[in-house]
């Protein structure tokens, strides 16, 4: 990585002038302060590239647009801060909060008004993305390209459509069969009493066939940690969430934000390669250490 001009999202550092950026390290809690916002979410780095390029990206695009002729002027510095701080809140921010495991919305302290709060805006659902197929306002507009609009939305909601039936179909029930006997598995190791399965195929989507699976056996909230292979040979544990969609996990790993011989050390388990700032994710280079870590880390008090 020394040789590298620009590191993004690995490395354990944050240095914008050696154009270091990542967000994983214990220690770092940055969030974005754009001319009109501070915002509270924690940056990832995307968040942490936009900081440092967004504007300059932004003032580039513009005189394009210039040059173009979709825009007559170019803007001042002021709505240049704008657009700034608007493509971060309504597209960047959503990236940030997502690669940090934060929840769009989250509950508030019962004395408060408000029953949750919003962390951040999700902009980019299928009704967004078919939406902005629509003429704009200020854009050239007839039955010709409205028709044409029309075609295009079409067209991409039914791909959406198919692959989501052919995600269901082909990859997500199958997957079932694996969650099935990564419990019966995890019966005849003594695992399962721990709150602990091991899937023989890494890369499966194991949420909800695991806690419907759970439900159906009168045991659900029992599993605190999944074990699987990656692609690189060595294993990962990860934290079993409270709800199949969100990022709240029913306990989080120990350890967080460890690498290497400090986990190690820390846990006591050879092999430890890392565990995520956020404690939902780690991995260990054996099979015997990825269990021993998960183990532990269930013995162990928040």
């Amino acid at each position: 990585l020394g040789q590298c001009n620009i590191v993004v999202d690995v490395g354990g550092k944050f240095d914008s002038k050696s154009l270091r950026f990542d967000h994983h390290q214990k220690e770092f809690t940055g969030t974005m302060t754009t001319p009109l916002n501070q915002y509270k979410t924690k940056l990832s780095s995307a968040g942490l590239v936009y900081q440092h390029f967004g504007r300059e990206l932004i003032t580039a695009y513009v005189k394009d647009c210039v040059k173009r002729g979709s825009l007559t002027n170019a803007l001042t510095e002021s709505e240049l801060d704008i657009v700034f701080d608007r493509v971060y809140r309504n597209f960047v921010e959503q990236v940030d909060g997502i690669d940090n495991g934060i929840d769009e919305f989250s509950p508030v302290p019962a004395d408060q008004k408000d029953n949750i709060q919003r962390n951040y805006r999700t902009s980019t659902s299928l009704s967004a993305r078919v939406g902005s197929l629509n003429t704009r306002w200020n854009e050239t507009n007839n039955a010709e390209i409205e028709n044409n609009a029309f075609i295009r939305a079409a067209t991409l909601a039914a791909n959406e459509f198919f692959e989501a039936v052919d995600f269901y179909t082909c990859s997500w029930l199958p997957a079932r069969t694996v969650v099935e006997k990564a419990f019966e598995t995890a019966e005849t190791v003594h695992v399962a009493s721990k709150g602990v399965i091991v899937l023989s195929e890494g890369g499966c989507p194991w949420k909800e066939h695991l806690m419907d699976i759970e439900r159906e056996r009168g045991i659900f909230g029992r599993t605190l940690y999944v074990i699987f292979p990656d692609t690189a040979g060595n294993w990962r544990i990860q934290a079993v969430p409270t709800d199949s969609s969100g990022f709240e996990n029913r306990k989080s790993l120990p350890w967080k934000a460890l690498r290497d011989d400090a986990l190690s050390q820390a846990s006591g388990i050879e092999g430890g390669i890392f565990i995520h700032a956020s404690g939902f994710i780690g991995g260990n280079k054996t099979y015997d250490g990825a269990i021993a870590m998960a183990i532990k880390a269930v013995e162990m008090s928040e």
